[in-house]
């Protein structure tokens, strides 16, 4: 475990609201409204706010944040690479291994919907 000084704490707050800024992008689908129909959508109380409010969603938060949370994936790998090379180390198979398990879950569940 990295002790606190070998840490950069922005890039770790960072990624903390970009976090939160993904979960906030996906509430829409985590609510279901995105799964409604026209009718449903219609009958909410808050129906002449929505296509507004969606619209500044995604304009402001949803690409947003999914971005920069792409970004600090990126500058994480940056940074672990570095630090490996200081050590000593090329750190390409650390690497390499941390982005095999990155596919495992995904390789599973491309398996699970394979026709038969």
């Amino acid at each position: 475990m990295a002790s606190t000084t070998d840490r950069l704490e922005f890039v770790d707050a960072l990624r903390g609201f970009a976090l939160i800024g993904v979960l906030g992008a996906n509430l829409f689908i985590f609510s279901g409204y995105t799964y409604m129909t026209d009718a449903q959508h219609a009958a909410l109380p808050t129906a002449r706010w929505d296509a507004p409010v969606r619209l500044l969603e995604r304009i402001l938060v949803e690409n947003k944040f999914m971005g920069l949370f792409a970004f600090l994936f990126g500058v994480s790998f940056w940074l672990f690479l570095s630090r490996a090379r200081q050590r000593g180390s090329g750190g390409m198979g650390l690497f390499y291994r941390r982005l095999a398990w990155l596919f495992v879950p995904k390789l599973r569940s491309v398996g699970k919907n394979m026709p038969r």
